[in-house]
């Protein structure tokens, strides 16, 4: 069996919309493959509004964990808690989570960032999917390039249809 590689993406505080700054850091945990969702952590460096969590084992989770990561450096309590209240729904058509995982991925981008497509077009596709939350469906599917498999609505569909 081919072992997977695991990609991260960090978005510092200064790409995080100025309203929506604060002191904490949000974490998406992307499942490699289809059938888990989305894990979401939230954690605050210095403690105040969520418990203080120790350094190491903060890393050494995130080490073994078997996932994509997207972690969001710079975010307020408000912000993490508004974005929760727009969470997708769970649906029976989708039991493997691959619908739902890829608009929680996109809401986080879309809802925190200043500009949500910055620097998408000269990410290597890897990085592109993972950030797009199209990284386990394209797996399924031999993996086409980004720009072939674009979903309707996205901000990546409206920045490549205004390139065009």
């Amino acid at each position: 069996m081919k072992q997977l590689d695991f990609y991260w993406h960090i978005y510092r505080r200064d790409q995080i919309k100025p309203e929506l700054r604060g002191n904490l850091v949000y974490l998406l945990q992307i499942p490699a493959t289809l059938g888990t969702p989305v894990v979401r952590h939230v954690f605050d460096p210095r403690g105040v509004d969520f418990p203080a969590s120790p350094g190491r084992r903060f890393a050494a989770g995130l080490v073994k964990n078997q996932h994509h990561g997207i972690l969001y450096d710079g975010v307020s309590k408000a912000a993490v808690c508004d974005l929760r209240l727009e969470d997708p729904k769970l649906s029976k058509a989708d039991p493997r989570f691959a619908f739902y995982n890829r608009e929680v991925v996109c809401k986080s981008r879309d809802f925190f960032l200043i500009d949500p497509v910055a620097g998408l077009e000269t990410m290597p596709d890897h990085t592109v999917r993972l950030l797009c939350g199209q990284n386990a469906i394209l797996e399924k599917w031999n993996q086409p390039r980004i720009s072939e498999f674009v979903w309707p609505g996205t901000t990546l569909q409206a920045s490549r249809s205004r390139a065009a």
